[in-house]
């Protein structure tokens, strides 16, 4: 199955989120995964770039391949390697519904790049961060969710035609 863009809006999207922020996390997964061909969506299971803690919050996770050297301190950090895309998305969503930050409840993208920055969740400036989201957020602008209702109603209405006509 490929994991792009209309692959984690419906993954998110099942799981929960508001569409008005369906956007913003999108944007920040493409962001972090190079549009989405980054090899740690496969290989971790971690399309984010989550860094595993160890923290038995952190469910269903290993340690993973390490951060390369520039985007840590003195400690070597790992990114986590989940055991499945569903643990990961978990993982995700408790992450960005921390308190105080609660960057799932931002109304702006220029908010929900601040709260992650707050929260800890990204290393960069504020302002280069925001700017390689709103980059995904122009390229993702005119993306519509698939019509699987109109499709399907277009299907039982020709079985209909052809078995009653």
């Amino acid at each position: 199955m490929k994991r792009d863009y209309n692959f984690f809006y419906n993954l998110l999207k099942n799981k929960g989120v508001p569409a008005a922020v369906l956007p913003y996390l999108l944007a920040q997964l493409a962001h972090e995964s190079a549009n989405f061909k980054d090899a740690k969506i496969i290989t971790h299971n971690n399309p984010s770039g989550i860094v595993f803690s160890g923290n038995k919050n952190q469910k269903n996770a290993t340690k993973g391949n390490p951060l390369p050297k520039k985007e840590t301190t003195t400690t070597q950090y790992y990114y986590a390697k989940f055991n499945s895309i569903d643990d990961w998305a978990n993982d995700y969503l408790r992450i960005i519904n921390k308190a105080p930050y609660y960057a799932i409840k931002s109304d702006s993208i220029e908010k929900y790049a601040a709260a992650l920055k707050a929260g800890g969740y990204y290393q960069d400036t504020t302002e280069n961060y925001l700017k390689g989201l709103k980059i995904f957020m122009a390229k993702y602008a005119s993306f519509k969710p698939p019509a699987v209702v109109p499709i399907l109603l277009l299907f039982i209405g020709a079985f209909i035609l052809y078995k009653f006509l």
